[in-house]
């Protein structure tokens, strides 16, 4: 880690906050899910110890699972008819601003204020922002200014603050046009900040991390409203819809190429950010594993159910590929018998996320808190002990380059 600070410009300089969607920021692994991959990079620069060895995906698990974010689902086929901007957690609506940072934070150890609009007098703020980033070299998390609204790292500013620096995953979707270029190493600068921010989290020191325990039966209640929300755009609701768009013909009727690579897209990346979430929710399972053995059966069951929900998205890719799940054939997804058998592998996503529902609801009953989360859930036929849907698999490119992951986390 590197901090610059000459005269009226301090900026951190740690790969650990170069965050970014696959291939574009350092961590070694995807980080796809905003929110977690932001409070990693901040814990991670703070050299903060959250006891994840061995766990893939490590302190990003963590984060997935304590902000909740790792047992949600939104679709961006905008099915609902309508662009609904708002982050996942404030359309579920058991767990508005601050609720996922806040539960992070503490979980961290982490002292912080978080401001949203109305905010404090720009003097005041800024003066929260430098002496954060000059005097005790952390950065600071902001919301608004790119792309949907979800948090980046400031992790600078220039020209006395008059100008502020960091890393965003859709930095190059600025809202506030000619305010927004980029450093040499990548970083933006964001000016005219006080008028584009939506809000600001800023560390002002540390305590005692929130009783683990404690935390992670909080977080395995909340788990059970949201898998079984049923939320216009998002939970169990949106997969339905995603299906029965994938069944309805006249959906796609004079589709152009340009339309139907859009169409394939967007359920491409649908399928992706579920599956991600859900390989994070399997892993977040181990870690409550450790602190919570009573539940080791319901517990280990809502894993593999996880675990299937990312298998079988690997699945939906594979139906409609040329040489592997990342290399679409746009005719057959055009094939509206493809589209079918798309269709019955997002209901059984969605009947794997019910079975999850349903041994989480037991994981806590188990731990001694009987009646807490859900209402009870449907009865489970487990589909992650049947398995997923058995399909022929595409055959391999000739030139198949090695594709890495790492089991934890990875010094960077």
């Amino acid at each position: 880690m590197r901090g610059r600070s000459a005269g009226s410009r301090v900026l951190i300089e740690d790969d650990t906050l170069h965050i970014g969607f696959h291939g574009k920021g350092k961590a070694p692994y995807p980080e796809d899910v905003v929110i977690p991959a932001v409070l990693r990079a901040l814990a991670q620069h703070a050299g903060i110890d959250l006891h994840t060895e061995g766990i893939f995906w490590g302190d990003y698990c963590f984060f997935a699972g304590v902000t909740g974010e790792a047992f949600r689902f939104v679709e961006f086929m905008k099915l609902a008819g309508r662009d609904d901007a708002r982050p996942p957690h404030e359309r579920y609506g058991h767990d508005p601003f601050p609720g996922p940072y806040r539960r992070a934070l503490d979980a961290a150890g982490l002292e912080a204020v978080l401001y949203r609009r109305p905010l404090p007098d720009r003097r005041d703020l800024l003066r929260g922002i430098v002496e954060s980033l000059r005097d005790r070299r952390m950065p600071v998390i902001g919301f608004g200014v790119f792309g949907p609204p979800e948090p980046f790292l400031i992790t600078g500013y220039d020209d006395d603050g008059e100008v502020l620096l960091g890393w965003s995953h859709v930095q190059g979707e600025a809202k506030s046009g000619g305010n927004v270029v980029f450093e040499p190493s990548g970083q933006f600068r964001l000016g005219e900040w006080y008028d584009a921010i939506d809000g600001v989290g800023i560390v002002t020191g540390g305590r005692p991390p929130r009783d683990r325990r404690e935390l992670l039966l909080e977080v395995l209640r909340l788990a059970t409203l949201e898998l079984g929300a049923v939320v216009d755009g998002a939970g169990l609701a949106a997969m339905e819809r995603w299906a029965a768009h994938l069944e309805r013909d006249d959906d796609f009727a004079d589709f152009t190429d340009e339309r139907w690579q859009r169409a394939y897209t967007d359920h491409s990346t649908t399928a992706g950010d579920l599956a991600e979430r859900r390989a994070l929710a399997a892993s977040f399972m181990e870690l409550c594993l450790r602190t919570i053995p009573e539940a080791e059966d319901a517990l280990s069951r809502a894993r593999d159910a996880f675990q299937c929900m990312h298998d079988t998205v690997y699945e939906i890719w594979e139906t409609v590929a040329r040489t592997g799940p990342f290399d679409a054939d746009i005719g057959k997804f055009r094939d509206p018998g493809k589209r079918r058998t798309l269709a019955r592998l997002v209901r059984h996503l969605a009947a794997a996320d019910r079975c999850a529902l349903a041994h989480l609801t037991r994981a806590v009953e188990a731990a001694g808190d009987p009646g807490a989360g859900a209402a009870a859930p449907a009865p489970c036929d487990d589909p992650g002990i049947i398995g997923t849907y058995r399909l022929r698999r595409a055959d391999p490119p000739v030139d198949q380059s090695p594709y890495e992951w790492a089991p934890e986390n990875v010094p960077i």
